[in-house]
C-alpha cells in the first residue's frame, strides 16, 4: 500500500524533528558474475558487494557502497568504506547502486549520465526487480513506482549475504 504524500509529509514533519532509527544493517553480500570479468587487474567471477538498509517510521532504505574489494581504481574497499565520507559513481554495482544511478541520471539537467548497464550486463542474477534493461536505442527505462522504483529482491540479498552487522534503536540528534 502506498501513502499519500500527505501522509509521508506528514511523517517527514516528525523525522525532522525527533530523528529514531530503529535499525540500521550493514551486509556484505557475494553476487556471483554472469561471466569473468577482466581487467588489467586480473579476473574477478563474483562481487563483494556492501549493502545498508535503515528502517525508520515503518520505512525501509536501502544503498549500496560501490567500493572494490581490494584497491585497485581508488584507495576505497569494501572493508574501509565505513570511513570515507561519501562518494558517488558507478564502477560494477548491484541495482541498488544502480538505481541511485538511474535516480540521479534522469534528474532535469543531468546531461553527463554515467555508465548504466542492464542488470544482467554482469550479475547471474540481480538484488532488484524488475531488472535493468538497456533499449536498443541505448536508453534505460526510468521506473515509475515509490522510492527507487525497485523492489529489493531479498531472496537474494540472503542467499547471497556473507556478513550481517546490526544496530537497533539508534538515536541521531537532529
Amino acid at each position: 500500500m502506498q501513502a499519500r504524500s500527505t501522509d509521508v509529509t506528514r511523517q517527514l514533519e516528525i523525522a525532522s524533528t525527533h530523528l529514531m532509527i530503529e535499525r540500521l544493517e550493514m551486509r556484505t553480500v557475494r553476487l556471483p558474475l554472469k561471466e569473468p570479468f577482466e581487467t588489467s587487474f586480473g579476473s574477478i567471477d563474483s562481487r563483494l558487494i556492501f549493502l545498508v538498509s535503515i528502517e525508520a517510521g515503518g520505512w525501509t532504505g536501502w544503498g549500496e557502497v560501490v567500493a572494490a574489494e581490494e584497491p585497485r581504481y581508488s584507495y576505497e574497499t569494501v572493508g574501509t568504506a565505513r570511513e570515507t565520507p561519501v562518494w558517488c559513481g558507478g564502477m560494477l554495482e548491484s541495482g541498488i547502486g544502480r538505481a541511485h544511478n538511474i535516480a540521479l541520471a534522469s534528474l532535469p539537467g543531468f546531461c553527463l549520465p554515467g555508465d548504466i548497464s542492464a542488470s544482467s550486463r554482469y550479475f547471474a542474477r540481480d538484488v532488484i526487480a524488475p531488472e535493468v534493461t538497456v533499449a536498443g536505442d541505448g536508453t534505460v527505462e526510468v521506473p515509475r513506482g515509490p522510492g527507487l522504483g525497485f523492489e529489493v529482491d531479498l531472496d537474494c540479498i540472503t542467499a547471497n549475504t556473507q556478513t550481517v552487522e546490526r544496530f537497533e534503536n539508534v538515536r541521531l540528534k537532529t
